[in-house]
């Protein structure tokens, strides 16, 4: 177990890691490009998977808001399978809740962009009467 004291930086977006953690106690900020997007204090959350899975530089950074007590799990993503199966099961469970999130987002984002395009299609799209001053409604 790992003490984090209020304020001090867990993760640091843009580093390279191989670590995830795991919350037990305390509340952490999740910040991106300075900007804080979210906090969690649910004992049991799990963040830096994204570096330790991806092998890519950290996504976001992480602060601890109060005193912290987290588990540091170091590796890769078979370590991580063949080590720490339910860790492993219970970071796939979450992955694909994000995903089945994201991707109910974006659908709501495509309806609605396509709800209004349509209606500013429909409002833009001229009478025949301003073509045809004379058309009286008849079919041509």
């Amino acid at each position: 177990m790992l003490l984090y004291t209020q304020g001090t930086v867990i993760i640091r977006e843009g580093e390279m890691s191989n670590s995830l953690f795991i919350l037990q106690s305390g509340r952490v900020g999740i910040y991106k490009n300075d900007l804080k997007v979210a906090e969690n204090d649910k004992a049991g959350t799990l963040f830096g998977e994204m570096s330790l899975i991806l092998g890519r530089p950290r996504t976001a950074t992480v602060v601890a808001e109060t005193d912290c007590t987290l588990h540091r799990i170091e590796g890769n993503i078979d370590i991580l399978v063949r080590n720490y199966p339910d860790i492993a099961k219970k970071l796939l469970y979450n992955l694909a809740n994000s995903l089945d999130k994201s991707n109910e987002e974006q659908y709501h984002l495509y309806k609605e962009n396509i709800q209004i395009t349509q209606k500013s299609q429909s409002s833009n799209q001229p009478e025949m009467e301003n073509y045809f001053p004379d058309y009286g409604g008849e079919n041509i």
